[in-house]
């Protein structure tokens, strides 16, 4: 299985919206019905279309990486403290 992310979230949250209601009370005329005209296989159709791979993103210019490097530093610290953990990489 291929991991995507959604182009556009609001269309995801449309169709994700479509899908649980009818899993969740099943009713199986309607259920039927969508499978036989087709209407199913056209939310998956899109969901797809809708869904880019985890590695499609462009890369971030590195003057972006350093400014919010930069300005998350502090942040980034204070966590490393809270947390315990070595954030260093987050800083490099």
């Amino acid at each position: 299985n291929v991991t995507g992310v959604p182009r556009f979230a609001i269309l995801n949250r449309a169709i994700a919206g479509l899908r649980y209601p009818l899993r969740k009370y099943n009713p199986p005329r309607l259920l039927r019905f969508l499978r036989r005209t087709g209407l199913a296989r056209l939310q998956e159709r899109i969901r797809l279309a809708n869904t880019r791979p985890m590695g499609a993103r462009p890369e971030m210019a590195p003057e972006t990486r350093a400014l919010l490097r930069d300005y998350f530093r502090d942040d980034v610290e204070a966590l490393q403290e809270t947390a315990g953990r070595d954030l260093a990489a987050w800083l490099k």
